[in-house]
């Protein structure tokens, strides 16, 4: 389901001409540039949390660890790059943790103050997403665009 969320998130991207990925809804929010990129990123930060060997979401928290992270992808700008990114990052991460589908399942994390299976981790990292899909479908309509679902949806059936 993370791939089909993320699909979802692509076509947001795509729908919204790159001239315009520096809005910024108001004071203090990310542009829509920098919340693509903290979307593939979390996404990447996410699957490498479900398969180390001590897993904590908690980590990705750290603002030491967010900097890291960001910094590694810090060349990573243009609307291009940055769909291109979450395009791999998705395909690799998710053949990844498809290897791993026993260990995932028979091994535990904490979320929410309670040991859960490491599988309620990969639902967590797709809830994560959907939330920051419909932040970009908010931004395309403050942007007077009409979001990619809402298209899809408006279509006329053949």
């Amino acid at each position: 389901m993370w791939e089909v969320f993320r699909d979802g998130t692509l076509a947001e991207l795509a729908n919204i001409p790159e001239a315009r990925w520096d809005y910024r809804p108001g004071e203090g929010a990310r542009s829509l540039r920098e919340l693509a990129l903290h979307i593939a990123v979390s996404g990447i930060g996410f699957t490498a949390e479900l398969l180390a060997p001590e897993t904590s979401f908690m980590r990705l928290r750290d603002p030491y660890v967010q900097a890291e992270m960001m910094a590694r992808y810090s060349t990573v700008e243009s609307k291009q790059d940055i769909i291109d990114l979450l395009k791999t990052s998705m395909t690799e991460g998710a053949k990844s943790l498809r290897e791993e589908a026993d260990m995932l399942s028979k091994k535990t994390m904490v979320m929410l103050n309670a040991e859960q299976s490491r599988i309620t981790g990969i639902w967590f990292a797709a809830a994560h997403e959907m939330y920051h899909r419909g932040q970009l479908a908010t931004y395309a309509r403050g942007m007077g665009l009409v979001p990619a679902m809402t298209q899809r949806l408006q279509a006329p059936r053949k």
